[in-house]
């Protein structure tokens, strides 16, 4: 993966828009933007969005010895901006890139083969490909428990409880087959697809698709979860299951 550079008008606008945050980020720790955050003029919100790309030239197909792909979804699709929780009006198409991470950006001219810009990653950033609202946000591992920073697709984002669905695709190195009831494995992309929910401002942290995992986060209201999901026949095994307790219990 290629390494990416800001250029130098790119970190005077970063260095403004820490200084002009901090307060809020001292107070609130690294969170997204929200309704009620600064708005901004649409004159200065579009000489912003020209700050908010960082330039790449990659190709957007691995290698041929590797199998599978960076994306989930391989065509750009229209997408919206959000900058200080204002949407930007420039007409712009938005692809995740699963394997890096990124909100890659299609200009529009056909033909076209590799990537050649990404949306700039901030806190104050946020993007809605497909009606599917991401935000860049902290986030506790789930191998280790350790501190992370990605983009988080919000599926409820209620006053106390929220939930989240990730994305990622993960490389895996090719396998040689040790016996013969074993067979060799190329190098790939595999996917992967985790929840993360959180309670209040809380880090958001994994949640397992099971009624014990579940019922857990509802705290103090264990006996109530219980009920809703025997009541709904709610089978907590799609994204819809788990949203529709969670709004539940946000209402």
């Amino acid at each position: 993966m290629k390494s990416v550079f800001l250029a130098p008008s790119t970190l005077l606008f970063v260095l403004i828009l820490q200084t002009l945050t901090a307060q809020q980020s001292h107070a609130q720790g690294f969170v997204g933007a929200a309704t009620d955050a600064p708005r901004v003029s649409d004159s200065r919100a579009m000489d912003a969005f020209r700050d908010l790309r960082n330039r790449v030239n990659r190709p957007t197909i691995p290698p041929e010895n590797i199998r599978g792909s960076y994306y989930f979804e391989e065509d750009f699709k229209p997408g919206k901006v959000i900058y200080f929780g204002k949407e930007l009006k420039e007409q712009i198409y938005l692809r995740h890139n699963g394997y890096t991470d990124e909100m890659e950006i299609w200009k529009g001219e056909p033909g076209q083969r590799n990537v050649e810009e990404i949306l700039l990653k901030s806190a104050e950033v946020d993007c809605i490909i497909d009606e599917e609202y991401y935000k860049l946000l902290p986030y506790r591992s789930k191998m280790n428990n350790m501190p992370k920073i990605g983009y988080l697709i919000v599926l409820s984002d209620g006053p106390k409880y929220k939930l989240y669905l990730q994305r990622k695709k993960v490389f895996m190195e090719a396998s040689e087959a040790r016996t013969s009831l074993e067979r060799s494995l190329p190098a790939r992309f595999n996917d992967e697809t985790n929840y993360y929910y959180s309670v209040g401002d809380e880090t958001p942290v994994p949640l397992k698709k099971s009624k014990r995992a579940v019922v857990k986060v509802f705290q103090g209201q264990e006996r109530a979860a219980k009920a809703y999901i025997k009541s709904s026949r709610n089978r907590l095994k799609t994204k819809e299951d788990l949203t529709a307790i969670f709004e539940h219990f946000n209402n």
